[in-house]
């Protein structure tokens, strides 16, 4: 009999272990990119590029706040607040995968523009997908065939990785591919001038999200929060076609909501992977720094970053 009891109690303290565990979790999910809205900028002095700001009640949604009239695309600078420290640019490595919807859906409803670099081989059994990124008005870039490390392949190989991506994207409606992000951060002289040789140009980062490493959504959005710099390009590098991906595009709004409250706005890159600025806030910041090389990861499901 006592025996029944101790099983019994054993057995309710796991289960309040378990609901501890998963109450964060369903905190994060119930935080859904609809929920930001015109007060949450509020702090942040918000200012936008839409002259009815100052008509729209209390609780209207972020998206009817910056969104683009008659359009269905994103727009290419989302001025979510008054921009005094600058802009940043979201960017989405790997995909496509049965992530990227959700994130589409996500970016669609906060209009914020972002950049995927998609990996070749993947795009034939994801076609809709990838022409449903394009259809928003998302950039797309090439990351390569199939994640090869470029420095440890010779010149040939390189130049079939992104040959071979760029036609599987023209097959699925996406041409003139002119923006190329290096697996791994890893490249050099030869490799740009491979690149420049196909009219395309490097974009790399300056704040490294590490979500393949882990970490909830809240940790994901604090690491990118942390490196970002006023008055600098802020290029952040996140993931869609991780087996963990979807705790990294849990953290998009949370970054958004508190980069507006900073005082930044989220833009776009331009052909040349620079930052798309408002004439109004000309001259536009330099070229990106080139970021460490990140070690080859081996937990992962697909290939990261």
């Amino acid at each position: 009999m006592r025996s029944q009891h101790s099983q019994a109690r054993i057995l309710r303290r796991s289960v309040l272990v378990a609901c501890l565990m998963l109450l964060p979790l369903l905190m994060v999910e119930t935080f859904a990119a609809s929920d930001l809205t015109a007060a949450d900028l509020s702090t942040a002095g918000a200012t936008t590029g839409v002259s009815k700001l100052a008509a729209k009640p209390v609780g209207q949604p972020l998206l009817d706040v910056i969104g683009t009239p008659d359009s269905d695309r994103v727009p290419q600078t989302a001025m979510v607040s008054d921009c005094r420290k600058g802009y940043v640019a979201l960017t989405f490595d790997d995909g496509p995968s049965i992530f990227t919807p959700k994130l589409v859906n996500t970016l669609e409803r906060l209009e914020i523009p972002a950049a995927f670099f998609i990996v070749g081989y993947r795009v034939k059994g994801h076609r809709k997908i990838v022409q449903q990124v394009r259809d928003a008005g998302f950039t797309i870039g090439s990351h390569t065939w199939d994640h090869a490390n470029l420095l440890a392949v010779g010149p040939k190989r390189v130049m079939r990785e992104l040959r071979s991506t760029n036609r599987a994207l023209a097959a699925v409606g996406v041409e003139k591919i002119s923006l190329f992000r290096p697996p791994y951060g890893l490249t050099n002289k030869r490799i740009r001038k491979q690149a420049r040789s196909l009219q395309m140009s490097h974009v790399m980062w300056t704040a490294d999200s590490n979500d393949w490493r882990g970490g909830g959504p809240h940790q994901i959005a604090n690491r990118v929060l942390a490196q970002l710099r006023p008055h600098t390009p802020n290029i952040v590098l996140q993931h869609d076609g991780l087996s963990r991906s979807m705790f990294s595009i849990r953290a998009v709004p949370i970054i958004v909501k508190r980069a507006a409250q900073r005082g930044y706005c989220f833009t776009s890159l331009d052909q040349r992977g620079n930052l798309v600025i408002p004439e109004s806030d000309a001259p536009a910041p330099g070229p990106t720094p080139t970021p460490s090389a990140l070690p080859v990861p081996t937990t992962t499901v697909v290939p990261a970053p």
